[in-house]
């Protein structure tokens, strides 16, 4: 942490001091701290969740403390939880801004947790590779958007929840596109790959009709073939 903090008084006054022609270089370098500091904060809340649940604490009480359910709490910071720095720890830039993307989809909705449909809309939102992937299949993105959109819960109004939970559809996506890729970076196309394995959860029909399956899409996409395929 201490690593961090004077990186941010630098920002925050490079910031407040007017243009000097490194404006850009002061946004590349604040939003990756500002990545930074998300994964310190997950680390920090996980660390202090497992501290408190060692030393007896239930997940109701951990809920009331993070300001929601015992089910999100225990879902969020629970054993094999999307917390885990093998998964969220290994997301590429791109898939990091899908996630939050999908959380402020989310927010939306009072009290819902961050459903497979919110992360694979902000995928084809957030990548023109993805949508590139998506036409070569001769899918209409926005139509299959539309679909999807359908099926999520509707949106109210409400203060937003200061910790959101994934639902256990996008934990279960999430640690599929984490083993396509031992070792290395979870992209957004291995996201997708992840949410086709759950198309109950999305919009079936469309896709189905679509043509839309794992094994087409890692074509698509430019994807080695699943290693599980082959072993």
């Amino acid at each position: 942490m201490a690593d961090v903090l004077p990186p941010v008084a630098l920002l925050l006054a490079a910031a407040a001091g007017g243009t000097d022609g490194e404006d850009l270089a002061v946004l590349e370098h604040a939003n990756w701290l500002a990545g930074e500091l998300d994964r310190l904060r997950e680390e920090l809340l996980t660390a202090a969740v497992d501290r408190a649940r060692a030393g007896g604490a239930s997940w109701s009480e951990v809920g009331t403390v993070l300001l929601v359910s015992r089910q999100a709490a225990q879902q969020r910071y629970g054993a094999g939880g999307p917390g885990e720095d093998v998964v969220m720890g290994r997301l590429d830039e791109q898939a990091r801004l899908v996630i939050f993307e999908a959380c402020d989809r989310a927010a939306g909705r009072r009290g819902a947790a961050i459903e497979a449909g919110d992360v694979f809309l902000a995928t084809v939102n957030g990548s023109a590779a993805v949508r590139a992937a998506l036409a070569g299949l001769g899918v209409d993105a926005a139509a299959l958007c539309r679909e999807v959109a359908s099926v999520l819960p509707a949106r109210r109004r409400g203060r937003r929840p200061r910790v959101m939970a994934f639902s256990q559809n996008v934990v279960t996506a999430l640690r599929a596109a984490a083993a396509q890729a031992p070792g290395g970076p979870v992209t957004t196309a291995l996201l997708v790959g992840g949410l086709l394995e759950l198309t109950a959860d999305l919009a079936a029909g469309a896709i189905h009709a679509a043509g839309l399956h794992p094994v087409a899409w890692r074509g698509a996409a430019g994807l080695p073939p699943d290693p599980a395929a082959s072993s």
